[in-house]
């Protein structure tokens, strides 16, 4: 018996023949068809605009207007002013006169059934669509190296989640990695929902040590229009993509700027908003960082992740988790870091600065005392060294000296190899 996929199938009832018809059609060709003009990369001048309006294209799927000429095409947002429009809606509006049932017959004409029968007649090939692969085949693919705007931290395309409880220095710590991404040479929007720019000045000019151009601010409170939430807050974001083309991070804080909160807050629905949010980070190829709140502490907490506010379908969307836990009796915070493609690590500590927190570091270092980091560092710059060749360097006495290296022997941090040699395994 013959196999059809879904589409063919559903044909009889037009569904799946707009699928097809997106897979099918490249934007640019139905652009050049319809009397755009190519302009630059990705963007073509509109030709219902006497302007010279130019329209974005988005990850060969889909356009974005800012003009009114463009009205009648794909959908507009009245929050953002944009046109969001893929390669059906071009075909709907310029061909069909935004008639739906025309657009359907005109699909069924130019996709007809293979082969004579009904439907019913053929078995569905339910799997088509999905990746299926063997061991041999995966372990011989070759993928491309995975590209850091903070090495070892912060992953681009990607969903990033900072997490903490109030007044332990989250933003204080978004605002260090816009700072180091920015410097690095890549253009970052701060998205700052609860500060005026009298206060984003006053904290960037104490985290930075001059002025970046690539560092853009959009402060909440200094704006006329609140920050669209929800889906409108996706087409917020693809808006601001276009404006600044070259943008490779967004930072978000704090989350609640852009959730809406009118929706139920079960799993279903936030594993769902979380994951459109991922797609649309991975779709313009950037990273959106954003910042959250920890719960109150409770005797039930058995994980960082526990800790995170809301329903676990944030911790089992979001691709990377930093969770910041403040030391007692300190600025300092320790770091845990989580990705679904490495394996996490609850070593780091960031310190408190006077230009906000440092880069990681390892946390048991920094709850060492200073006579045992000294016997830390000598043994880095001394591997197989003698106990004896140590004590007596850093003045201290055999019984001082033994007590100290006993402590870091404990906690794993010195091993004794070939009898008493000492060796560092931080």
């Amino acid at each position: 018996m013959p196999y059809l996929n879904l589409d063919t199938v559903r044909q009889a009832s037009g569904e799946g023949l707009i699928d097809k018809f997106k897979r099918d059609t490249a934007i640019q060709t139905a652009l050049e068809q319809y009397g755009y003009r190519k302009a630059g990369h990705d963007e073509y001048i509109s030709p219902n605009s006497k302007s010279g309006h130019r329209v974005k294209v988005y990850d060969e799927k889909i356009i974005v207007s800012l003009s009114s000429s463009d009205e009648g095409i794909g959908k507009y947002n009245s929050e953002t002013g944009t046109h969001t429009a893929n390669v059906f809606d071009l075909f709907l509006y310029y061909e069909c006169g935004n008639d739906l049932k025309v657009a359907i017959t005109k699909l069924k004409e130019k996709y007809p059934l293979p082969v004579k029968g009904t439907p019913s007649e053929f078995v569905v090939n339910t799997l088509e669509g999905f990746s299926f692969t063997d061991g041999e085949t995966l372990a011989k693919q070759d993928f491309k190296p995975i590209v850091w705007l903070k090495d070892g931290l912060i992953p681009i395309p990607n969903l990033v989640l900072i997490a903490a409880a109030p007044k332990v220095g989250k933003s204080w710590y978004a605002l260090g990695l816009a700072r180091d991404i920015s410097e690095a040479g890549n253009e970052v929007l701060y998205i700052a929902n609860e500060d005026n720019e009298r206060r984003l000045k006053e904290r960037y000019l104490k985290v930075a040590d001059r002025p970046n151009s690539k560092l853009r601010f959009l402060s909440g409170i200094s704006s006329d229009r609140p920050i669209p939430k929800g889906k409108a807050a996706l087409e917020f974001l693809i808006e601001v993509k276009t404006r600044y083309p070259n943008l490779r991070c967004i930072i978000i804080d704090t989350l609640q700027a852009i959730r809406d909160e009118a929706q139920k807050q079960d799993y279903g629905f936030v594993e769902n908003e979380f994951s459109k949010l991922r797609k649309l980070a991975h779709q313009l190829n950037i990273t959106i960082i954003a910042i959250h709140h920890t719960k109150k502490a409770t005797d039930f907490d058995s994980s960082p992740l526990d800790k995170i506010l809301g329903s676990q379908g944030i911790a089992a969307t979001v691709e990377t988790i930093l969770i910041l836990e403040q030391v007692t009796g300190s600025q300092d915070v320790n770091l845990f870091v989580t990705r679904k493609d490495v394996e996490q690590r609850e070593d780091y500590r960031l310190s408190w600065t006077d230009a906000g927190f440092s880069d990681p570091h390892n946390r048991t270092m920094a709850e060492l005392g200073s006579f045992q980091r000294a016997i830390v560092q000598y043994v880095k710059m001394h591997p197989c060294c003698m106990q004896a060749a140590i004590a007596e360097d850093l003045n201290r006495t055999i019984q001082q000296f033994g007590e100290a290296v006993n402590k870091l022997l404990e906690r794993g941090i010195l091993r004794q190899v070939e009898g008493k040699k000492l060796i560092c395994l931080t």
